[in-house]
């Protein structure tokens, strides 16, 4: 199964999945980097095959990034 970003349908890499598995954060080609942080604003989009991203909204925020 592969899975593709729901906001390009580029190719992704799973960063991170919820201990359920239901829920995955995913990077993609074209630099969509979703990173699961409690200090970053995300929104969910549609399930694909039962999984939930998590999109980061402001991808230009990088003031926390360490």
């Amino acid at each position: 199964m592969e899975l593709r970003c729901p906001l390009c349908d580029g190719p992704v890499e799973i960063v991170w999945r919820s201990k359920d598995g239901r829920t995955v954060a995913v990077r993609c080609n074209n630099r969509h980097l979703v990173i699961p942080r409690k200090n970053r604003l995300y929104r969910p989009v549609k399930p694909v095959r039962g999984l939930v991203f998590l999109i980061e909204v402001d991808k230009d925020e990088k003031s926390s990034v360490h």
